[in-house]
């Protein structure tokens, strides 16, 4: 019997597969829990459970498995796209694909089906206050959402198996994970990832995935808290 002798590219891939894999599974149980739902009371409940929602991404999805992956193959986070060159060609392509995506997000954003789910925090008046604390933990939330898929997931599959394995893996886990929220996003999260992966391969650094994503979900928020007819923007008291 041959011995098993563990290469550089198996330990990688095998970390980053099983980050991606438990991290995904502690956050999705543990933020639809009975327990987590009831940590919040009152009338404020339905917004501070989905702002510590995303600060709990950011933590399980983003900062313990990023840790865990630099203490392990003793990496450089540029290892991981943590790095700022390009940052030009970057900001470049993120503002060409706001130029498509926005309008997109505009005439979306009024259909039933995505104000069924939109915005996230069911919340018939909103502060400014609010939409402030709602935008900023939704770039958390990505930023340890990317930090997952992109940096821990598709840059060492990429270095170690090169462009085509690393896209085919990525896209197929990223759509997996959007299930739970239905067919639209499932199917959307296909090329959406296959273009984020490229950008991300030509750049060399994760930022382009966090911005466009940055950009999808804040015009979403935008949009469909003013399109929707049962909630409303107001000033704080």
């Amino acid at each position: 019997m041959n011995q098993l002798i563990w290469q550089e590219r198996d330990v990688i891939a095998t970390l980053s597969l099983s980050l991606v894999c438990i991290s995904f599974i502690v956050y999705h149980f543990l933020v639809n829990s009975k327990w987590f739902s009831e940590r919040w009371k009152g009338a404020s409940a339905p917004a501070d459970r989905i702002i510590y929602q995303r600060l709990a991404g950011l933590v399980i999805m983003g900062l313990i498995p990023f840790g865990i992956a630099l203490a392990v193959t003793q990496k450089a986070p540029t290892y991981f796209g943590f790095g700022f060159q390009n940052m030009p060609k970057v900001l470049l392509w993120t503002l060409a694909a706001s130029a498509v995506l926005l309008p997109l997000s505009f005439l979306n954003a009024r259909k039933a089906a995505n104000l069924d789910m939109y915005p996230q925090i069911r919340t018939p008046e909103w502060t400014y206050g609010l939409l402030f604390r709602s935008n900023l933990t939704w770039v958390l939330y990505l930023i340890g959402y990317e930090t997952l898929f992109r940096g821990i997931l598709f840059f060492p599959l990429l270095d170690q198996f090169g462009l085509i394995p690393a896209v085919v893996v990525n896209v197929a886990i990223y759509s997996i994970a959007h299930i739970p929220k239905g067919i639209t996003e499932t199917v959307g999260a296909i090329p959406f990832g296959i273009v984020v992966c490229l950008a991300a391969a030509a750049s060399g650094v994760i930022w382009f995935p966090i911005l466009i994503h940055c950009v999808m979900a804040l015009s979403s928020e935008w949009f469909s808290l003013y399109f929707h007819p049962e909630m409303r923007l107001k000033k704080s008291n």
